[in-house]
């Protein structure tokens, strides 16, 4: 626990956001007296204050016991000069919103270099804690900057290492011009809330399709509707770029089941002039000649085959019914029928994973040779059966190894050998994104062979096109291109409440949808 103490401001999620990208598992308790503070702890204070015309940003770290404060570090971090006008004048003439924006970013920036001189660690994103750093990069593109004065936006305001400065800019430049640009093109994406088990890495919303093979009938009814009505309604209004089928394992359903469901989609949504149609088969386990025959026969041109790792004995640990041998053999299945676009995924940092596995997946990936790799970062998250294990068994020898595990700094030299192998391979960085509680605050990197890079992912990330979402949590998101402007329309998390309201919930989202006309 870190007590924090602040002055001139309250933004403590700031605080909390760059503290845990140097202790991740650390809380903190914000003070409203730094006479509060109990013995043996750990203190930050903030300060926030106008000096001579500009605005100066203090981080302090003591260590606080009976009644005494040690100053641990410190850091001051000054913003530039408001030129001809006091800080006060000018912040009635400021937009509210921007500079409120731009007083967080120097908290940050000041409590940042503080932790980074303290333990030492240069952490490769910076203070950057947002997912989507290529759009930053995207965005001072449009603006006209040039590639030395990007580069040096990124060190100095974000104070992005150099590593990650060069991948960030490579995948903009591998994406930029796949990038939407016309307001009447849509993209779907469909969720199918059922896997064969529960991952112990995983967050999503997704049942076990044994226990809740009855809710699959009822599921699939209200699904057809919602496919139906918004397809009759998009159909008339709107090009459909991409279609994306994910999970969940959509492949989970039974083989009847499944061709019902691709039924619905060729039967209700134009799918002419789709330019991708991906669908996440994901378990090799779940995948069989029938499904794969349904999906060519439905128009699907890329599918997703993700073993997260080539050992075995990580694949038994995390919760897989399947093996590696099987991942190869369903592999060759789909290439066997016809599949020439296909993706893997792997996970970086894995529970007792070393080097040595993580080479032994990257060879065997590559040996494969599909069109794209998805490489992800381990993250701890809040919902996964991992995360609470964690925090159930905090200081037990077992929590204690799976961290250990899944180090920083093991977990940095991975991704450096996945990234060297992928560029021997001529595979090309072309989507990113990051997540919070990611092992390392490193990065998700979407490899691909050039000419095969999912337009699907690209429009996601950089939220140029509008997605519409169907099926229980999925999420649409409206983007209004000619105001800058995001809303979004979430659909009901759990299968109840999804099957109980798809009619109602199917008729404001067509409402909503209809504000971009």
């Amino acid at each position: 626990m870190y007590y924090v103490h602040m002055k001139g401001h309250d933004y403590s999620y700031e605080i909390y956001e760059i503290l845990t990208i140097y202790y991740p598992r650390e809380k903190i308790c914000v003070l409203n007296s730094i006479d509060e503070i109990p013995d043996d702890s750990m203190l930050i204070t903030s300060s926030v204050k106008e000096e001579d015309g500009k605005i100066e940003f203090t981080s302090s770290l003591f260590y606080c016991n009976k009644g005494k404060k040690v100053k641990k570090q410190e850091y001051i971090f000054t913003d530039e000069p408001i030129e001809d006008s006091s800080y006060k004048e000018e912040a009635q003439a400021l937009d509210k919103a921007y500079l409120k924006k731009e007083i967080k970013h120097g908290v940050k920036v000041s409590l940042f270099m503080m932790f980074r001189i303290y333990t030492g660690i240069e952490i490769p994103w910076g203070v950057l804690v947002g997912i989507r750093p290529t759009k930053i990069v995207n965005d001072l593109k449009r603006k006209g900057l040039t590639s030395y004065e990007i580069y040096k936006e990124l060190k100095e305001k974000y104070i992005i290492r150099d590593d990650r400065i060069k991948l960030v800019t490579e995948v903009s430049d591998n994406s930029y011009n796949i990038i939407n640009k016309d307001k009447k093109n849509v993209s779907l994406y469909i969720g199918i809330p059922f896997c064969p088990t529960r991952c112990v890495y995983c967050s999503f919303a997704s049942y076990p399709i044994t226990k809740f093979e009855d809710y699959v009938p009822k599921y699939l009814d209200a699904l057809n509707y919602e496919i139906k009505t918004i397809g009759d309604f998009i159909n008339s209004n709107f090009n459909i770029d991409t279609i994306y089928i994910g999970g969940g394992t959509p492949t989970s359903l039974n083989n009847k089941d499944f061709s019902h469901f691709l039924d619905s989609i060729t039967n209700n949504i134009n799918i002419n002039n789709v330019n991708e149609f991906t669908v996440e088969a994901v378990r090799p386990d779940t995948i069989n000649a029938e499904k794969l025959k349904y999906m060519i026969d439905s128009g699907v041109n890329r599918i997703s085959i993700n073993p997260q790792t080539m050992n075995d004995s990580t694949l038994k640990r995390v919760g897989r019914n399947h093996t590696v041998n099987e991942i190869i053999e369903k592999y060759h299945l789909a290439r066997d029928m016809g599949f020439k676009n296909i993706n893997m995924d792997m996970i970086i940092g894995l529970m007792g994973e070393n080097i040595e596995h993580v080479k032994n997946t990257v060879k065997s990936i590559l040996d494969l040779s599909p069109e794209n790799i998805t490489v992800h970062t381990m993250a701890l998250k809040r919902a996964s059966k991992l995360k609470e294990k964690l925090i159930e068994d905090r200081d037990s020898e077992s929590s204690l190894s799976i961290l250990k595990s899944i180090d920083r700094d093991n977990i940095e030299g991975m991704m450096d050998y996945v990234y060297s192998n992928m560029k021997k391979a001529e595979y090309i960085p072309y989507y990113m994104y990051r997540q919070k509680h990611m092992v390392g605050n490193l990065e998700n990197v979407g490899y691909a062979k050039k000419g095969f890079e999912c337009i699907y992912n690209i429009q996601m990330i950089e939220e140029k096109e509008t997605i519409i979402g169907l099926g229980a949590d999925s999420v649409t998101k409206m983007v209004f291109l000619d105001e800058n402007r995001i809303e979004r329309f979430a659909n009901k998390k759990d299968l109840d409440g999804y099957i109980n309201t798809i009619e109602a919930n199917t008729d404001k989202k067509i409402k909503a949808i209809a504000e971009l006309l």
